[in-house]
């Protein structure tokens, strides 16, 4: 299906302060950096007095704003005082960047229109809603003051605790919610995180941005409207997706709009239920829900988690709400309040029951003891003078029966909620869940003991009870060995994703290499160890610990480290046994182009994993070039909307065009932090690349982001200078380096900054120095590589040169620039053949670099393909090459026009279509451009037209011949345009040529000296041993003659 990607609707984590961090910053207590603790926001300060005056609200005649309280993706939330009334508000206004966006500021409206519209207690009012003076629109709301449901929920030690509270709260939620259905208002993304308790017990449902006006489903006659019909159209389309993955139906995660109603709303609430009474929400943890879990609607966990509550009826009631399908729902939240109002209602009857009842059987038990203390005073004044002793023994087994009863039904009572929490976690399908089962089993289990211990029992009793106990023990022990397991197999999960996306800018190969092995070797593999296959095939989490080999394997590129390359394909061809992976690392490895694009066409790989995607779209990039790589992984991400790994190789690969698609990257990047809002180098490639777009301000809003999430001061420091760059501070981005190298010295990105800085003020040793230790601490970089073969300055001709190219476009196949420095460095040493296939490469890869389609021009000439030429020089021009080149571009444009003039001329002469200059003298002209290029068989062909015309001379005849023994040779760069035959056909008309020479050379002795010593030439000199293969005796004997000939004339 079709997902809308540019769509800003939530579909993160519900902790992460995006748009999270604005619904909570309605509360007083938001806690952020820089706050006074829980209590209050923080004060004004400088930023907060900016951010007032750009959104244009720092002189508004009624609010004042005293501090900003929360931070997100679409908008600022600013505590400010209302002047009018004399109160403290709350003012949420659109970001800068996102002011100006209709589909985000019609959103904003829809929000205050419709929660202005609904007046319930639980739902915030909205006071106005405006435009400041500087056109972003804000809207007032009041200022909350308490914390969110998920907070309450995060800090209760177990479900159990507070629970009628907790079902108090969500009554009230419900009931909200419930006005809002019949009002003919779905919400769409309810969560806990979107759920205000006040400091006295009230609630608040928050965030109603996502809210939609269903139209003509209200049951009272007062519907809600908006002005966001054309918005909201859009926004529900089949494809779309809005809400949060963790408390979102079936139905809403497929995108299927139109099937979003009340019943959407319902499946939330029962999915906060499921939270009040388990602890986590229905798919899982937080944070480990996508799309895909959400579409594919699998509750089995979550209804075994329910089926352990000892509360039917809430439990079935969050049953009921969270079926997939939206039929077997309850119809809206109306339902849900009044089964959550008849359950406290039965509740509290059951409390005021059982406090009777404890009443009555406490009196009845003393009432009772006192009779038997009465009877059994009278029967011992009675009985005690005829049997005193008898008495004394009765009493002795009547005590002890009694003692015996009361410990068997402390015991039994006991193990009988020690049995019932045994059945809980034999049947909890969580490692966690089950473990706290038996730790409770175990402890009821104990008080049996201490029953036993302390009191009287049998000694059958005691022996049951301790064999039970030890065996629950045991099975706890086990659940314990499972639960550290688990958590050790989570951790490593985490840690293989974390490492699926490293910031190649700072680590290089060994840091690289270090990370995955520390990571393997932590989880008790050895990646070198004989057993390593076996241990990863046993392994609960194979599929997480393949597709760390496979990223592993894919991160080293073109490392020279061959031999560790070498030994992870074999472990991976070993634990790996998906097919379509093998071939690509199969085809990708033989270079076999043709057939990795059928594999990459098969639409199969599309709804593949995320891994195998991204391994098929690096080996295009690496074979084919980035458009390719492009392609495949927006064809890809079209199909799996929820994918970090495919966004974010996306971006990257956006990056590397030549030249770079910026903005596209940046929408790329969007979709992957949507997917992982709390990863931060995200957020850096983010602001790395709206600087390079001069989106100073968007660039330093990421940063800030980054900063807040711990990102290294190093790297921050990295991109600050970027965008240092581009306000022109020479002396701030000076500081800016110095401050980064004296932070991390090994920070191998920097030194190359440093270098390129240092080059453009023409300080080219220094320079030099820069580029050297970069390449030092990144020899894998391509970048760094062919910075420094450019700043050598040897015009292609050093040896160093050339291995720093081939050292590039090595670690780096799809580096377009190395490979375009590559053909320079090639055509510097007349390796023509080499140098065009160099060229063609990096026009492959970056088609719409004007530089790489110059030097593809140049090597065209230098093939004499002068119409080809021509049209890549032009193209160059278009597309835009450096200033420093634009001259020279302009003027190869022209002498290469005029070349294909000469080439026409001569392909005309050549086929006879046209006779040619009448002077033997014109042809000269023709000659120097079939020389200057070294086209010696187009030369050959076209002296053989010019020997016809006039009286040759001894030299024509000597020039004619060279240039036929060069292109027999192979000396000319138009050689492969000869085969074997016309090769000996080019050897038969030189000797006729040099005969030709001999014969019309004067008798002067001067002029046969002159004669001898061309004839020396080493071209000629090379024929004295002709080529015998496909050569006539007659011809061979010819040869002979001549050679007798000229040694005659030389003696």
């Amino acid at each position: 299906m079709a997902m809308d990607l540019s769509s800003q609707d939530p579909i993160e984590d519900p902790d992460d302060p995006l748009d999270a961090g604005l619904r909570r910053g309605f509360g007083a207590r938001c806690a952020r950096p820089g706050s006074s603790g829980r209590g209050g926001v923080t004060d004004a300060d400088a930023s907060t007095i900016g951010e007032a005056e750009d959104a244009g609200l720092a002189d508004h005649a009624r609010y004042e704003v005293l501090s900003e309280v929360g931070r997100g993706g679409m908008g600022v939330v600013l505590r400010a005082r209302d002047h009018v009334l004399r109160r403290d508000v709350a003012i949420k206004v659109m970001r800068a960047d996102r002011a100006h966006g209709e589909r985000a500021a019609a959103r904003l409206r829809a929000e205050a229109q419709i929660a202005g519209q609904l007046q319930h207690p639980a739902i915030v009012p909205v006071h106005d809603v405006d435009v400041t003076a500087t056109g972003r629109p804000y809207v007032v709301m009041r200022l909350v003051d308490g914390e969110t449901l998920l907070d309450r929920l995060d800090v209760r030690p177990d479900p159990r605790e507070g629970r009628r509270a907790f079902v108090t709260a969500f009554e009230r939620i419900s009931q909200a919610v419930a006005y809002a259905h019949s009002r003919g208002v779905i919400h769409r993304d309810l969560k806990p995180s979107n759920v205000m308790l006040g400091s006295f017990g009230e609630v608040h449902v928050m965030d109603w941005g996502l809210a939609k006006a269903l139209g003509g489903t209200s049951s009272v006659s007062a519907e809600v409207t908006t002005s966001r019909d054309d918005d909201d159209a859009q926004s529900s389309l089949s494809g779309s997706v809005v809400g949060t993955p963790a408390y979102m139906p079936p139905e809403q995660a497929r995108g299927e709009g139109e099937r979003v109603d009340c019943r959407a709303d319902v499946f939330a609430l029962g999915a906060i239920l499921c939270e009040i009474l388990t602890g986590v929400p229905p798919y899982g943890p937080r944070g480990s829900t996508g799309l895909r879990e959400a579409a594919a609607g699998d509750l089995d966990a979550a209804r075994a988690r329910l089926g352990a509550v000892v509360d039917d009826g809430l439990s079935d009631l969050a049953l009921r709400c969270l079926n997939p399908d939206p039929e077997q729902r309850p119809s809206d939240a109306g339902v849900v309040v009044n089964a959550v109002a008849t359950w406290l209602g039965d509740e509290e009857r059951r409390a005021r029951e059982a406090q009777g009842s404890a009443a009555e059987a406490s009196a009845e038990a003393r009432h009772e003891r006192r009779l038997r203390r009465r009877t059994r005073a009278a029967a011992v004044v009675v009985v005690l003078a005829v049997v005193g002793v008898a008495a004394i023994l009765w009493w002795q087994q009547s005590s002890r029966r009694e003692q015996e009863r009361d410990t068997g039904l402390a015991v039994v009572e006991a193990m009988t909620n020690a049995r019932r929490l045994e059945r809980a976690a034999r049947s909890a399908t969580d490692a966690e869940m089950a473990l706290a089962a038996w730790d409770a089993a175990v402890a009821a289990g104990g008080r049996a003991q201490l029953a036993l211990q302390t009191g009287r029992s049998s000694e059958d009793l005691d022996v049951r009870t301790r064999t039970e106990v030890d065996a629950m023990v045991a099975a706890r022990d086990d659940a314990a060995r499972v639960a550290a397991d688990g958590r050790r197999e989570r951790a490593m999960t985490e840690r293989l994703r974390e490492l699926q996306v490293l910031d190649r800018l700072r680590l290089g190969p060994a840091e690289v290499m270090q990370a995955y092995v520390e990571a393997y070797r932590g989880f008790g593999i050895d990646p070198w160890a004989d057993d390593a296959a076996a241990l990863i095939s046993a392994s609960p989490i194979s599929d997480a610990l393949v597709t760390g080999l496979s990223t592993w394997w894919l991160s080293l590129g073109g490392s020279r480290d061959d031999t560790a390359k070498q030994g992870l394909g074999s472990l991976i061809a070993t634990v790996d046994g998906d097919r379509q992976r093998s071939m690509i690392r199969g085809v990708g490895a033989k270079g076999d182009t043709a057939r990795l694009e059928g594999l990459a066409a098969d639409p199969q790989l599309l709804d593949g994993p995320a891994h195998t995607v991204v391994m098929a779209a690096n080996s295009l990039g690496s074979l084919v070039g980035p458009p390719a790589s492009i392609a495949l992984l927006e064809r890809a991400l079209m199909r799996q909307p929820g994918a970090f790994r495919i966004a974010y190789e996306l971006g990257d690969w956006r990056l590397r065009c030549g030249p770079p698609r910026l903005e596209q990257a940046v929408h790329a990047f969007e979709v992957a932090l949507g997917c992982r809002p709390e990863n931060v180098l995200v957020r850096i490639r983010l602001a790395e690349t709206c600087a390079r777009l001069g989106q100073v301000a968007a660039a330093r809003t990421w940063l800030k982001e980054a900063e807040r999430r711990g990102a290294p001061r190093a790297r921050l420091l990295f991109v600050e200078g970027m965008v240092l760059e581009r306000t022109s501070d020479p002396e701030a981005v000076v500081a800016n380096h110095k401050a980064i190298l004296k932070l991390d010295p090994e920070f191998a990105a920097a030194w190359r900054a440093e270098g390129a800085r240092l080059l453009a003020t023409g300080n080219r040793e220094a320079a030099l120095a820069c580029f050297e230790k970069a390449a030092a601490l990144r020899p894998d970089s391509a970048l760094v590589l062919v910075s420094l073969a450019n700043a050598l300055g040897g015009g292609g001709k050093s040896e160093r040169e050339l291995d720093l190219f081939q050292r590039a476009v090595r670690a780096e196949p799809s580096s377009f620039r190395g490979w375009q420095g590559l053909s320079v460095v090639f055509r510097a040493r007349d390796r023509i053949d080499d140098s065009l296939s160099a060229a063609e490469r990096a026009v492959k890869i970056a088609p719409q670099d004007g530089g790489c389609r110059f030097s593809l021009g140049n090597c065209l000439r230098k093939k004499g393909r002068f119409e080809a030429a021509l049209r890549e020089m032009r193209e160059a021009l278009r597309l835009g090459v450096h200033a420093r080149l634009r001259d020279v571009v302009n003027a190869r444009v022209e002498v290469c026009g005029q070349e294909a003039a000469v080439a026409r001329l001569i392909a005309g002469i050549v086929a006879g279509n046209d006779p040619g200059p009448p002077r033997r003298s014109d042809w000269d002209p023709l000659f120097k451009v079939l020389d200057e290029l070294k086209l010696r068989a187009r030369a050959a062909a076209l002296w053989e037209r010019a020997l016809e015309t006039g009286i040759p001379t001894t030299g024509d005849f000597l020039r004619a011949a060279r240039a036929a023994v060069d292109a027999a040779t192979g000396h000319g760069h138009d050689a492969d345009t000869t085969d074997s035959d016309a090769r000996r056909q080019l050897l038969r008309r030189a000797r006729l040529w040099l005969e030709a020479a001999v014969n019309a050379a004067p008798g002067h002795p001067s002029a046969t000296r002159r004669l001898v010593r061309r004839l020396g030439d080493p071209a000629f000199d090379r024929l004295r041993q002709p080529p015998s293969e496909g050569q006539s005796e007659t011809e061979r004997r010819a040869w002979m003659a001549l050679w007798a000939r000229v040694d005659a004339l030389d003696g």
